[in-house]
């Protein structure tokens, strides 16, 4: 799920192979269904480029293909040369020159999968750089479950952390773009994390965790600034509004939170969800909320409306 970068449209993934991606009107509560060929697979997850001229979508049979928003052709297919399984998380950069995503690789032992963020950059040189980390699912392991670029589009955050691994695994990691270096490790959560997010200034990292609770970091120093707490409950997403003035978080179970990003306390709980809320996305002018969950369900908000 995600929105135009005019905020006028909501582009939502299938979860089955027959179902197409859907465009909403916003403003009119209308949508259509974009039927791009070429995907063999359910979709996974998809995404707006930053001009609001492309959508990429991701898929099951390993594939990202890019469309043009308004007729929906094909302009651009990304594929590895090795076995893929369920590309997600597809992000493009602030400045539209790259396009990442999170994937994991199945090996010849069934226990062990390659998680890795993919950086590319359509159009152009194909794949820049490439995040890669093993995952072992018999005992847990490091694998990465989201990613965020900073608004310079230099530095990429993975999440990092899974059930049954060590808790040095429960992290937030930095990377260079282009070269796939690591820079910093961002320590604290003792679950996995779930999501994490730049502030727009870039100063800050918001981290989301299945320990209870979602952090803020300073990028240069790598300390928490503050935590925010779910009672109890897991923390499944997490995102800075475009002017840095909100904070918005689900829980599982489907409550979405509002908190003022000054004084980090929360100034609304929404309610509509009955069930896990998987995508979370403020429009760019920071004056709606969306949220979609696992039966398929998105609620649109106007902020004004609750805050």
């Amino acid at each position: 799920m995600a929105l135009s970068p005019d905020g006028r449209r909501l582009v939502s993934a299938g979860g089955i192979a027959s179902q197409p991606l859907l465009v909403w009107d916003i403003d009119h509560d209308v949508h259509k269904a974009a039927v791009p060929e070429g995907h063999m697979k359910s979709l996974t997850t998809c995404a707006w480029s930053p001009d609001g001229k492309l959508v990429a979508s991701a898929s099951q049979d390993g594939t990202v293909r890019i469309w043009d928003a308004q007729t929906f052709q094909q302009r651009d297919l990304l594929e590895y040369t090795q076995a893929v399984s369920s590309p997600r998380q597809l992000q493009f950069s602030p400045d539209g020159q790259y396009l990442a995503w999170v994937s994991y690789s199945p090996s010849e032992d069934c226990n062990v999968q390659s998680h890795s963020c993919n950086i590319w950059r359509p159009f152009r040189e194909k794949q820049v750089t490439t995040v890669r980390l093993p995952s072992y699912s018999s005992d847990g392991g490091d694998c990465i479950s989201a990613l965020s670029f900073d608004r310079e589009s230099r530095r990429v955050a993975t999440a990092h952390g899974s059930w049954g691994g060590p808790m040095e695994d429960h992290v937030v990691r930095i990377w260079d773009v282009r070269t796939g270096a690591p820079l910093s490790v961002l320590a604290g959560h003792t679950w996995p994390v779930t999501d994490v997010s730049f502030s727009p200034d870039g100063i800050s990292i918001l981290s989301a965790s299945c320990d209870g609770s979602s952090k803020i970091w300073d990028v240069d120093s790598g300390e928490e600034i503050a935590r925010l707490v779910g009672d109890g409950e897991e923390f499944m997403k997490a995102r800075f509004s475009p002017d840095g003035k909100y904070i918005a978080t689900t829980l599982s179970g489907g409550e979405v939170r509002l908190w003022r990003a000054d004084n980090f306390q929360c100034t609304a709980v929404l309610r509509e969800h009955t069930c896990d809320v998987l995508h979370i996305a403020f429009s760019p002018d920071g004056k709606i909320l969306a949220s979609g969950d696992l039966r398929g369900i998105v609620h649109i908000r106007r902020l004004s409306e609750f805050v």
